[in-house]
């Protein structure tokens, strides 16, 4: 029983290591999605770039906002499903705190080499 509980636990906060990743990508990929959007228009206001363009840059504009909001929601349910590990002294149920990231174990870290 108890290996089956560690077992879970471990699967689950590699869950929410992904989830926590992939939310770190999302944020990236909307910022260069947004400055992309921002050069095109300006692009499109000088002529160099037809008014198309703006519009494709747009839809992968908020193809990215939705990758975000989908992954703030991923990372949020992996780490509601992390916190029933989480008991206090008292028998309290806890959570993680907000401001919780997760860390690579030093046992997977590979030292980069030259």
């Amino acid at each position: 029983m108890v290996n089956k509980i560690l077992f879970s636990a471990a699967k689950d906060y590699w869950e929410w290591y992904f989830a926590h990743r992939q939310l770190r990508n999302a944020e990236l990929a909307l910022r260069l999605a947004t400055e992309r959007y921002n050069a095109v228009k300006r692009r499109v206001g000088v002529g160099d770039l037809a008014p198309i363009d703006s519009v494709e840059a747009h839809i992968f504009f908020q193809d990215r906002d939705i990758f975000l909001k989908q992954s703030q929601q991923e990372e949020k349910q992996a780490r509601q499903i992390l916190s029933t590990y989480l008991w206090l002294d008292d028998e309290q149920p806890a959570e993680l705190s907000p401001g919780a990231r997760p860390e690579l174990p030093l046992a997977f870290q590979t030292p980069v080499s030259d």
